[in-house]
């Protein structure tokens, strides 16, 4: 594991350290419980809400998946969907 005294390595290095799992992972997501986005659909786009985040790891404590749980409101009934991707979030987030 590196200090943190080091400030920069090169790419190579990274992936190089990241491949042999030298790299501690904190359980820190992309994106916070709150955080609004649109949902890109055929039919509609609603404007969703992260509720909870779910983490899979191995037996090494390695994150394997990590999925969001989002709400939106449909006729007035909070509709709650599960297993989201990151790469759905990153799509329609709202920027401020």
């Amino acid at each position: 594991m590196r200090s943190s005294e080091e400030e920069e390595i090169s790419a190579k290095e990274f992936l190089e350290d990241f491949k042999n799992n030298r790299i501690p992972i904190t359980g820190s997501t992309l994106y916070k419980v709150g955080t609004k986005f649109i949902r890109r659909n055929s039919k509609r786009n609603d404007i969703e809400t992260i509720q909870d985040i779910y983490t899979t790891r191995n037996i090494k404590n390695s994150i394997v998946k990590q999925v969001y749980v989002t709400s939106h409101e449909f006729l007035g009934a909070t509709v709650y969907n599960h297993e989201v991707p990151l790469a759905t979030v990153a799509r329609g987030k709202i920027v401020k």
